[in-house]
């Protein structure tokens, strides 16, 4: 090698390191505010704390964030839940304003991570599609230790995007049926919520409750959580045991696993690609501890990078055909852009979105083979620990809902026909007197694709989201719900 070439080799990586590190502070500095101005202008300003402009430091404060795009984007809104007694009772239905001012029970769901993101039926009085509030799935738990629960909402996305807690506890109240009113109502829910995560949900309400019933479960079953040879399924399981894990402990130090979690279905220590292809969780914007390297312009930069910028354009690879995507706007895989005009046309809509080709990443590589249960298959282990949380339901809770969230067929239809039938089948098999059923296909919901659509970051384009109801559709959700609960 010639002196000359080392000092233009020795030269161009210096200036190579130097872009990066300049790029960072750039780059923390444009993420450092994520606030979103149109949430800023619906809410009342009574409710928001400006001066939280991250989530990361909202959290801190013990404030909540409130969003509207209902994807990986960090932007929101701080709103103050626990020091206004009327958001709290309609965040919290049912629970008694003592827990508002309870600093300890604070201190502690706060260090839990924050992953679920919730409709609520007071928040369609400001944005027309709805606002969603981040909460805790490991949380919920610290809650219910102190505080009890009534009715209990366990499930993937799809049901916790579905079923509005403020919603069914004003439906429940208007019955007429004294024994529905003033419910403590709470979700215990996570994103892509396995079905061992589900029993695993089960074991600890139980443990936390010793004994003592709830009145009731409403617990929905997402029909590819059956399909558990996806390669995002042991990646998905390991983030949820780590998850889970970090609350025992922190609250039952040396408390084995083992015992909230079958080993063989989720595995401790196995992480691949796809954890990082995954869905990235409010922990990614918010780490913790928090004044640790994370939080300094360069650590920003490279702890908090947006994550669209890195698993967007590898799963938009992995995708048949050639969507293509709205000016302006990232790629999406699971889902579509459509124009204002064409949302506005549910006709239009419709045959909009019934030209897209289904896909979904999760059951990437599903055959009829699936659908087999007998031996040891893994679908007939995931059948197995589905009837298992099905005793144990009906053991911890005097009623309940079971059922298979509405979901658009730019969703099933990614997988052979034979394995919603097979949900079907198994969630019906559970029907009796204290658990009711509903499995039926989206469209006898009464929802249709308006119900699916989100905002995006321009204007003028809708995301259609294939396995999440917006404001209109869990509304419609809810009051199935809560019918079928007082049945």
């Amino acid at each position: 090698m010639s002196p000359t070439f080392g000092r233009y080799f020795v030269g161009a990586f210096v200036l190579s390191v130097a872009y990066i590190l300049v790029a960072g502070y750039w780059y923390a500095a444009q993420r450092e505010r994520v606030v979103d101005p149109v949430v800023l202008r619906a809410l009342p300003a009574s409710w928001v704390v400006p001066s939280a402009t991250n989530p990361s430091d909202a959290k801190r404060r013990h404030l909540f964030w409130v969003s509207r795009k209902g994807d990986i984007s960090g932007e929101g809104v701080a709103v103050d839940v626990l020091g206004h007694p009327e958001l709290f009772r309609k965040v919290f239905p049912g629970y008694p304003p003592e827990m508002a001012r309870d600093t300890a029970l604070w201190d502690r769901y706060f260090q839990n991570a924050f992953d679920p993101t919730t409709h609520y039926a007071f928040f369609g009085a400001y944005e027309p599609l709805g606002l969603m509030l981040h909460h805790s799935w490991t949380g919920c738990f610290d809650i219910v230790e102190r505080y009890g629960a009534d009715v209990v909402i366990m499930g993937s996305s799809e049901t916790y995007r579905g079923v509005m807690p403020d919603l069914l506890a004003e439906v429940l109240d208007a019955s007429g049926k004294p024994e529905w009113r003033g419910k403590r109502i709470l979700a215990c829910a996570v994103s892509r919520m396995l079905l061992p995560t589900q029993q695993a949900t089960v074991t600890r309400l139980e443990e936390v409750l010793q004994q003592r019933r709830i009145d009731a479960i409403v617990w929905g079953v997402s029909f590819w959580t059956l399909f558990q040879r996806s390669g995002k399924f042991a990646a998905t399981a390991a983030a949820q045991n780590r998850e889970l894990g970090k609350y025992v402990d922190k609250h039952e130090p040396g408390k084995p696993l083992s015992s909230l979690a079958h080993a063989s279905s989720l595995p401790l220590a196995e992480i691949s690609l796809a954890t990082w292809l995954g869905r990235p969780t409010w922990e990614h914007i918010v780490p913790f501890p928090p004044f640790s390297f994370a939080h300094r312009p360069l650590g920003a930069a490279l702890f908090r990078l947006d994550p669209r910028e890195l698993w967007r354009p590898l799963t938009f690879a992995t995708r048949p055909g050639d969507p293509r995507p709205a000016p302006g706007l990232p790629p999406i895989v699971e889902g579509l852009y459509v124009d204002q005009s064409v949302a506005q046309q549910p006709r239009s809509l419709a045959a909009r979105a019934e030209a897209q080709p289904p896909y979904f990443g999760f059951l990437s590589g599903v055959t009829p083979e699936d659908c087999v249960v007998d031996g040891s298959s893994p679908t007939r282990k995931a059948v197995d620990v589905l009837h298992d949380i099905g005793r144990r339901v009906r053991r911890l809770a005097r009623a309940g809902v079971l059922f298979i969230p509405p979901t658009l067929p730019l969703q099933t239809e990614a997988a052979p026909r034979c394995l919603f039938e097979l949900a079907q089948r198994e969630v019906a098999a559970q029907e009796d007197q204290g658990l009711r059923t509903i499995s039926d296909r989206w469209d006898a919901w009464g929802v249709s694709y308006g119900d699916f659509l989100y905002p995006t970051d321009a204007a003028a384009m809708l995301r259609v989201d294939i396995f999440h109801v917006n404001q209109s559709g869990a509304i419609r959700v809810t009051r199935r719900i809560a019918d079928a609960l007082m049945r």
